[in-house]
């Protein structure tokens, strides 16, 4: 059997893969050859012992292929027994109530006394039997539906959607759903942009119902007694997390009566609570505080308060969590330096101090070798490498951004991996730069809205950007749109 060749998709090696990967969430090329793990560059560091010789890549493939004949036989199956019990509902439905008016001439009347019984029952049943068919019908549409979108990976369609990713974007403002709102500094949706959540100056919180960029009130909150400064949804559970100058950190569950409640306060930090960091199980939970410390909680049957770091000298700005969940980076306030914090068992430890000539409010990790850092009011943004000679983060690119001469706080940076957009607010202006499987970084857009009182977040699949903002003084949406002919 002929060995499977291809070419390293890097131009700047003339070699022939040797390895693939099958790590489930790489975002790196799968194919690479000898040259791509070479002068400390290796590929596929933090997941390697799911990469394989390519000497294997043709029995991966035919095992794909009979594990897409196992499921195609299962849909036929499934289809099978749908289509036979609607044909069978169906038929009992005629039998029951289409008896021919002329065969109660042969019954009983206490058997035609049953007919009409069952007649009127069915009179007053029969939009609810429809109901329950049409929701069962509704839900498995559904995942029809979203089983077919998540099948666009076909290589046409792959083609096509990798030119989508990459064309340039613009984030456009929806104005019909604005919404004149009072002073706000947090905003945060759930996963699948249904609720949306803002934090007021007063320390009240709304909950909007979300569909398709417009919102309806449905709850107001108002436990806290200062100012919200961070709101977090979790995204395998009904809870929200919400932080506070109060000093104190909320966690808000979602129950049966369509209302949020309380579900657990947790104290300890002495300061404002500045922002907040979830990890990917939902059971570690990171606070930064204006007492210039991080907290680090952990829910078992509560949450509690299991590690305490510190090493800022201001107040904690920003926190984010590589995708491994076992490094964290943050930065503080007035303070030239980026810390880098290692897990070790129950315990972080700092590994690295990234001195920078301007501290900044904002940082996030775009994957797990690469974080870009905000320096505050800068007309650059910084991206950071880790170096695996050295162990460390150098500074490798710096990004051409829009800046002003003050900002504010909140509104945390955020990378969608989906879209490959980073979200980065700077002065007057909300920054939305690309990325490119090349590790290239451009400013597709710049927003200016002639205040640095900016407050908002972006939605997990990238599709709305919400805003308020202190010159508008309104809650603002903005919708993902591709420009194919730019």
């Amino acid at each position: 059997m002929n060995k499977f060749l291809i070419p390293c998709p890097n131009l700047n090696h003339s070699q022939i893969v040797d390895t693939y990967c099958l790590n489930q969430a790489c975002t790196e090329m799968r194919f690479s050859c000898t040259q791509c793990n070479l002068d400390g560059k290796q590929c596929h560091i933090d997941h390697f012992e799911d990469v394989q010789s390519i000497n294997h890549f043709r029995d991966f493939y035919a095992e794909v292929q009979k594990d897409c004949d196992i499921l195609i036989s299962q849909y036929d199956r499934l289809y099978s027994q749908i289509t036979q019990q609607f044909n069978q509902l169906i038929e009992n439905l005629r039998q029951k109530y289409q008896v021919p008016f002329e065969k109660l001439k042969i019954l009983t009347p206490i058997q035609i006394n049953q007919v009409v019984n069952q007649m009127v029952k069915f009179k007053g049943q029969r939009k609810t039997l429809f109901h329950q068919i049409q929701e069962s019908f509704v839900a498995l549409n559904k995942s029809l539906e979203k089983c077919l979108f998540n099948m666009q990976i076909q290589e046409l369609n792959y083609v096509i959607k990798k030119k989508q990713v990459d064309a340039p974007f613009s984030m456009s403002l929806m104005k019909e759903n604005s919404l004149k709102d009072d002073e706000l500094y947090a905003i945060a949706l759930n996963k699948s942009c249904s609720i949306m959540i803002t934090g007021y100056a007063t320390g009240l919180i709304k909950v909007f119902d979300f569909k398709f960029g417009q919102f309806k009130l449905v709850q107001s909150l108002d436990h806290h007694r200062l100012w919200i400064n961070t709101l977090l949804f979790m995204k395998k559970q009904d809870y929200f997390i919400s932080g506070s100058s109060d000093q104190s950190i909320i966690i808000w569950q979602y129950q049966k009566n369509s209302l949020w409640h309380i579900s657990q306060q947790l104290d300890g930090h002495t300061g404002a609570i500045s922002c907040l960091e979830l990890s990917e199980n939902e059971d570690i939970l990171i606070s930064g505080s204006s007492d210039c410390s991080i907290k680090f909680w952990e829910k078992k049957i509560n949450w509690n308060c299991y590690f305490t770091l510190n090493g800022h000298s201001g107040s904690i700005q920003s926190l984010s969590l590589n995708s491994e969940q076992n490094q964290l980076i943050s930065c503080g306030y007035e303070d030239n330096q980026i810390i880098v914090s290692q897990q070790k068992g129950k315990v972080w430890i700092k590994i690295q101090k990234v001195s920078v000539d301007q501290w900044g409010l904002r940082l996030c990790y775009v994957n797990n070798q690469k974080f870009a850092f905000q320096p505050y009011c800068q007309n650059n943004l910084l991206i950071f490498q880790f170096n695996f000679k050295t162990k460390q983060f150098d500074n490798t690119k710096k990004i051409n951004v829009k800046s002003s001469k003050q900002c504010n706080s909140q509104f945390p940076q955020k990378y969608v991996t989906s879209k490959q957009i980073l979200i980065s607010k700077n002065g007057n202006y909300v920054n939305l730069i690309k990325s490119d499987e090349n590790g290239g970084f451009i400013c597709d857009q710049s927003i200016d809205f002639g205040t640095s009182s900016i407050y908002g977040t972006i939605s997990e699949d990238g599709e709305y950007m919400i805003t308020w903002d202190l010159k508008s003084l309104e809650i603002q949406i903005r919708q993902y749109k591709k420009i194919l002919n730019k």
